[in-house]
């Protein structure tokens, strides 16, 4: 209910003694009062003033273990919550959230230990370099972002959407980025470095990620002959390899792809098979490779033993690898994508796709069955073969 204040007045009298007035409002009733001596007045309105402040903060007396300080400073508390919370309730909400200054660290010193786990997992073969390189690059930029010197335990729900939000590129990215952080939190509450889990709540962008991740992207046949024909004139060295990428859809990254951990031994001309297995496969799965006339034309043109997957030196094959993907503006995997995406057109089979090149028949149906390439060109795309001084004799008795 309503009150105002007490105030004390003095008014006069004519030829009388004055007097002093108290009004104010007390549970939402006015009252008022007069007296001949100030004293008077002072005692009542002052018990008037308490009564009604007590009347608004139910003050009560009570026994307690709290000194008077403690006392004090619950009540202020509180007036601080205003009724949102008791403070037991937020007493407990703290405890969760707590972590004790043994567990304590900083942001970075917890980047640092994060980072020598997974450098163990690499070591042990439980996580791939690429994963570990993209992991470590993604927290670090958190760590930039948010303050190293910052307590690990302060990350919040806001924080990391904030991150999210500030460092968005593309639906792809974002979900990248959140689950390598993910992880990292998880880390870091299994580790009691955390207590509460800031990932609670972000928002997902998995649906829109696959939605923009359309048809892909592949050259057309007379792209796939204009490059051969450049490699046999100028890198004969880089044929076998862009062979194996562009026909038989080897993943084809110049760090960590399968075409760098895939060995001569492994490609049998005489069978005409190719065996991919789980630790050269960005999949961790073995497959096997049937290849076609084309492929092995190319690869007994220019057999792996005179030259060599990777060339003579890794060194070497990554720095062509380069020059040769900007020369004729080869985005990533555009290669591959090309092999499965004729294969698919000239086969008609959705499964064997899969079989055959390491993806799920969803993968294979979403982005590869509905290019816009045609029949003729996927014909067109397997006949292209070596120079024609030993490339003709290799297509008819290959």
């Amino acid at each position: 209910m309503k009150s105002k204040p007490f105030t004390l007045t003095k008014y006069k009298r004519p030829g009388r003694p004055n007097r002093w007035r108290v009004r104010g409002t007390l549970h939402g009733k006015q009252i008022e009062k007069t007296f001949p001596d100030l004293g008077m007045a002072n005692v009542w309105k002052d018990v008037k003033e308490i009564a009604r402040t007590n009347s608004k903060r139910q003050a009560k007396a009570t026994l307690t273990r709290l000194s008077p300080e403690e006392a004090f400073d619950a009540e202020k508390a509180l007036g601080i919550l205003d009724g949102k919370t008791t403070l037991t309730q937020l007493a407990e909400s703290f405890q969760a959230s707590y972590v004790g200054p043994e567990d304590n660290l900083s942001i970075g010193d917890a980047q640092k230990r994060y980072d020598e786990e997974r450098e163990k997992a690499h070591l042990r073969g439980l996580l791939s370099r690429p994963m570990h390189r993209s992991s470590r690059a993604v927290i670090a930029r958190f760590v930039s972002w948010h303050g190293s010197e910052k307590d690990f335990a302060s990350v919040t729900y806001s924080n990391f959407q904030g991150f999210l939000d500030d460092n968005f590129t593309g639906p792809k990215n974002y979900e990248n980025q959140r689950g390598y952080l993910s992880h990292f939190f998880k880390w870091g509450l299994s580790k009691r470095h955390l207590n509460a889990d800031p990932t609670i709540g972000t928002t997902s962008l998995a649906k829109q990620n696959a939605k923009a991740r359309g048809v892909a992207a592949t050259l057309s046949p007379d792209q796939v002959k204009e490059l051969f024909a450049w490699l046999e004139a100028n890198r004969p060295e880089m044929v076998p390899s862009f062979a194996l990428m562009t026909f038989a859809g080897i993943r084809p990254c110049k760090q960590y792809g399968e075409i760098t951990r895939l060995t001569p031994d492994l490609v049998n001309v005489d069978q005409g098979i190719i065996t991919v297995l789980p630790t050269t496969s960005k999949v961790k799965e073995l497959r096997k490779f049937k290849m076609s006339p084309n492929l092995l034309a190319w690869l007994r043109a220019y057999p792996l033993d005179r030259f060599p997957i990777t060339c003579k030196t890794r060194k070497s094959f990554k720095k062509w690898r380069g020059e040769i993907g900007a020369k004729f503006k080869l985005g990533h995997d555009v290669l591959r994508h090309s092999a499965i995406t004729y294969w698919v057109r000239k086969n008609k089979s959705i499964f064997d796709a899969a079989e055959q090149f390491g993806n799920s028949e969803s993968v294979i149906r979403k982005h590869y069955k509905d290019n816009n390439r045609t029949d003729d060109e996927a014909e067109s795309f397997f006949e292209i073969f070596p120079r024609a001084e030993y490339g003709q004799l290799l297509k008819f008795s290959g």
